[in-house]
């Protein structure tokens, strides 16, 4: 039987997933193999780039920037993958589809122009097996007819049409790193984001809305990667979690957290850990800590944060009582052997110790 594909990878590849278990302690983006990638794209194309879970991921990032809505018409090709379609129509967008050339089994761009009407917002060529579509014929008609350009290049790294590089020609455009792919990491992908007026809005709609990069970096807390997850139980009720992981010259050292967030009590549970035994007593979790209260506060509409601290431990109590966190209640634990003493802030007392 000769498989479908046979997915590419290096020796190399095995020591670096045990890289990022071991030394940096984490197995989800945003993290130093995350960024190399990044900064090498970054370099070689000169325009911004966000990893993503797949280039679906890029795709529906890429409806959103554009603001498709109901009844808006997206132009693509007959020929092309499930995922094309569906980023546009999960935003109430009607697809037309225009035939592709036997030559390239692209999109025939002679074709395009006769589809669209006062309803289209964007056109979408898809590179088949990294052969370029004819972007300067698509380009002209989108200009012509103010349309975004979405360039679904899934196929199409390290291939370029006269000398640029495919999915950096239109305004946005994405990448897939499938196991199908000639560059694989089983599941994932990227968005080029080749206008830069739209570049801080990718950044948020990547984090889920949360601009909490921005507010952690505005706030001072540079050295860190983060994950986010807000989401609904089936009884409706809002929750979810963020932890920020902090390092010292790209040394992980530990990290803060606020979890069972409840959007609708408007409470959460905050916690540090500092792993490092030379990191200690430095601030590093008082200081992101603070950051991270504030944002509960002041952009999740938080009204009370609470945590549970080892009575033994003076130094984290000592450090809440600084952060505003006051005493109320304790009781001997079984679980740690030990008493533990409950604490809580308000936002009101958060901001006056603040």
């Amino acid at each position: 039987m000769i498989n479908f594909n046979e997915p590419v990878y290096v020796e190399k590849g095995i020591g670096y997933i045990t890289e990022a278990i071991l030394k940096y302690r984490r197995l989800n983006g945003d993290g130093n193999f995350t960024k190399k990638c990044t900064k090498w794209f970054e370099e070689k194309y000169g325009k911004r780039v966000l990893f993503t879970t797949s280039c679906t991921h890029a795709l529906e990032m890429a409806a959103l920037l554009c603001d498709i809505r109901p009844g808006d018409e997206v132009i693509m090709p007959s020929f092309t993958f499930v995922s094309t379609a569906d980023a546009f129509v999960l935003r109430g967008a009607k697809i037309k589809f225009v035939d592709i050339r036997p030559d390239t089994m692209n999109i025939d761009e002679k074709l395009i122009e006769s589809a669209i009407t006062d309803k289209t917002r964007a056109i979408v060529p898809v590179h088949y097996a990294g052969v370029s579509c004819e972007m300067d014929t698509i380009l002209d008609i989108a200009k012509k007819h103010n349309l975004f350009v979405i360039e679904d290049a899934a196929q199409g790294m390290m291939s370029s049409y006269k000398g640029r590089a495919l999915g950096t020609i239109g305004d946005f455009g994405a990448y897939s790193f499938h196991e199908t792919k000639n560059y694989t990491m089983g599941e994932g992908g990227l968005i080029f984001v080749n206008r830069e007026e739209y570049v801080h809005e990718a950044e948020i709609i990547r984090e889920k809305g949360t601009k909490l990069i921005s507010f952690l970096q505005d706030n001072g807390i540079k050295a860190v990667f983060h994950y986010v997850s807000l989401h609904s139980s089936k009884a409706g009720k809002k929750f979810g979690e963020i932890i920020i992981y902090v390092k010292e010259d790209n040394r992980p050292i530990g990290s803060i957290f606020l979890k069972d967030i409840d959007l609708e009590k408007q409470t959460a549970e905050y916690g540090n850990f500092i792993g490092e035994e030379d990191c200690l007593g430095k601030g590093y979790g008082s200081d992101a800590g603070r950051t991270l209260i504030k944002y509960a506060f002041e952009k999740l509409g938080m009204k009370k944060i609470y945590l549970r601290v080892l009575q033994e431990n003076v130094r984290a109590v000592n450090a809440y009582k600084k952060m505003g966190f006051v005493k109320t209640g304790s009781e001997y634990n079984e679980d740690v052997k030990a008493e533990v003493i409950y604490m809580e802030v308000t936002d009101i007392d958060f901001h006056h110790f603040s």
